[in-house]
Parts: C-alpha cells; sequence; structure tokens
C-alpha cells in the first residue's frame, strides 16, 4: 500500500494502524484497489457500504430505523468479514 501512497500529492507513509487514522475511508478503500490489495468485487461492496453509511452519517433526511442499522450491521458482518477474516 505505500507504494501506492507514495504517487499521491502528500505522500504519508503507514507504519502503524494510528496512521490510518489521517486518512478517510474512501482513500483507504480506493488506494487498497490500486495496490492490488482487494479485488474489484471487494472494492465495489466496500464503496457501497462506505455510501450507505455516510448517507445517514451525514445531514440528510433521511432516517435510519432499527432495523435498518440492524440489517447494516448484518451485511458488513456476512459481506466483509469473510474477505479478510
Amino acid at each position: 500500500m505505500n507504494s501506492e501512497i507514495s504517487t499521491w500529492k502528500s505522500p504519508k507513509k503507514i507504519q502503524s494502524l494510528d496512521d490510518f487514522q489521517e486518512l478517510t475511508e474512501g482513500t483507504v478503500i480506493e488506494t487498497a484497489r490500486k495496490a492490488g490489495m482487494v479485488t474489484k468485487e471487494q472494492f465495489k461492496l466496500l464503496k457501497r457500504l462506505l455510501d450507505d453509511r455516510n448517507s445517514f452519517a451525514h445531514p440528510t433526511t433521511r432516517t435510519m430505523t432499527p432495523a435498518m442499522a440492524e440489517a447494516y450491521v448484518e451485511s458488513v458482518l456476512k459481506e466483509v468479514i469473510p474477505f479478510f477474516g
């Protein structure tokens, strides 16, 4: 991943998990894809889940019900964890 990050306008070096706190989730996902760390299918899934999360996390007229939150968490556990577990 560091080789891909080195091409950024303001490159950062990832040396520990704490270094990821300075990056947005979208940046991490896109960089992982460019570095070949996730497949195209995994990238699409991660991007969709991030977009879904962002659509509720930022000011909007959308409201989330407990059932929707449960379904989202279930989706993450079912679809994402097996890729990386």
